[in-house]
């Protein structure tokens, strides 16, 4: 029987899915989304300096074109590097993405509206846009992608950056100004990249409230065999443990091979815990969990670390008290572990707190979803409840970021690309 069905969303989840669906079935395919947003957010940045945090060769489209990427950078780019310019992967994106419309004019329509609302009927839904058009879908898929980043709002105070990726922005600090660096993660290490490219010769702080930033890439490792599934249902302490145990039990091993053994269990491992290990998770481990799981190139690494080396770059474990004035600013820190307030006076604050994971929930369409039923919020607020496949409810499914709260491991190409294919497979069966 053909279906039709309705995917909200043009970045990597929304385009993937709709391959899957236009490869493996006969249903009629419409993809909302505005223009501006094909490819998704996680490829927004436009520098060629900013990297992938995956190899090239792990990032093709499709579980049947794995190497689909690699293949594109070679033929348009020419040598493969291995951890592409994250732009090339959108450029690659978007070539997909046309292709599918030219391949499949009669199946798939792409409809440049955003949705607001979903109306259950009995034979399926009412897809309602923010202009109020309504369109009817038998089978409805959310593919919204990463949520916003996280403002420092501050409005009127033109010394702060709050979008790192806009090259105007960026373009506006001297090389000798003094920048602040709110965030220690992924979204600082492409700050850092942008500032070292452009010759900043000005002093650097980065903080966050544990100082922690990411770790490299050992492209020598490969995944320890352990079996985790022992631990499934059991707490985070437990699995921790278990992590510092196989590390002494694996000394021919790096950590990173027993990090990376966790992951065909992620999912299973953080679909077992309690709301209240997940938020506990949440508060304690999550930092050490990003910049341990969420490694960055050794290229960015080398970089991050000779800045660190010369003193142009400073970390800071402390935590944002006020911003005072402008042109400069006065920031006031308070470093972990300590009664004193520091004062700082920089020319620029450059926001790098990265996608605000508790604002997924903020979006209209998701408020609407929980408000009409068709929906859940998860406790831990970062995210709708859903199955292990990624079911929010009767012929309503949930891909990515939008299933973080039930989930977790799902943002990575790799981890998009495997649910994406079963959720096609349910909508077949």
């Amino acid at each position: 029987m053909t279906k039709k069905i309705v995917i909200i969303g043009t970045g990597y989840s929304g385009i993937v899915l709709a391959h899957e669906l236009l490869l493996h079935s006969n249903h009629q395919v419409q993809i909302f989304g505005l223009e501006e947003n094909d490819g998704g957010l996680a490829y927004s940045s436009r520098d060629i300096h900013h990297l992938l945090n995956v190899s090239s060769e792990k990032m093709g489209f499709s579980n049947s074109e794995h190497g689909g990427f690699y293949e594109w950078v070679r033929t348009n780019i020419g040598t493969v590097p291995q951890f592409s310019p994250r732009y090339h992967f959108k450029q690659y994106l978007i070539d997909c993405f046309l292709k599918l419309i030219d391949q499949y004019p009669e199946r798939l329509q792409i409809i440049r509206k955003s949705v607001h609302n979903l109306l259950r009927t009995k034979e399926g839904f009412w897809v309602v846009t923010k202009d109020n058009h309504k369109f009817f879908s038998t089978v409805c898929i959310l593919a919204t992608g990463n949520p916003p980043f996280t403002k420092i709002g501050l409005p009127g105070n033109d010394s702060i950056i709050e979008n790192i990726y806009d090259p105007l922005a960026m373009n506006r600090i001297k090389s000798q100004d003094r920048v602040l660096i709110a965030g220690t993660s992924l979204s600082m290490v492409d700050a850092l990249l942008t500032l070292h490219h452009t010759k900043h010769q000005g002093p650097i702080i980065a903080f966050s409230r544990r100082g922690l930033i990411p770790h490299t890439h050992d492209t020598l490792h490969t995944p320890a065999l352990i079996d985790w599934s022992d631990l499934i249902g059991k707490s985070w302490i437990r699995i921790f443990e278990r992590f510092k145990k196989e590390i002494k039990n694996h000394p021919d091993k790096d950590w990173r091979s027993i990090l990376d053994s966790i992951r065909p269990y992620t999912q299973r491992l953080w679909y077992g815990l309690s709301p209240a290990q997940k938020m506990s998770f949440l508060r304690h481990l999550r930092p050490f969990w990003d910049t341990h799981r969420h490694r960055i190139a050794e290229e960015a690494h080398q970089t991050v670390s000779a800045m660190v080396e010369s003193t142009q770059l400073k970390i800071k474990a402390a935590r944002l008290i006020k911003i005072q004035g402008k042109d400069p600013c006065s920031v006031l820190l308070k470093p972990r572990g300590i009664t004193a307030i520091h004062e700082y006076r920089v020319d620029w604050i450059i926001n790098c707190l990265g996608p605000d994971i508790h604002a997924c929930l903020n979006r209209p369409l998701m408020q609407n979803l929980i408000k009409n039923g068709l929906a859940t919020a998860s406790p831990t607020g970062i995210g709708l409840l859903t199955d292990p496949l990624g079911r929010v409810s009767e012929n309503l499914y949930a891909v990515g970021p939008v299933c973080r709260a039930s989930l977790w491991e799902c943002i990575a190409v790799p981890d998009i690309r495997i649910q994406a294919e079963q959720i096609v497979k349910t909508i077949n069966i």
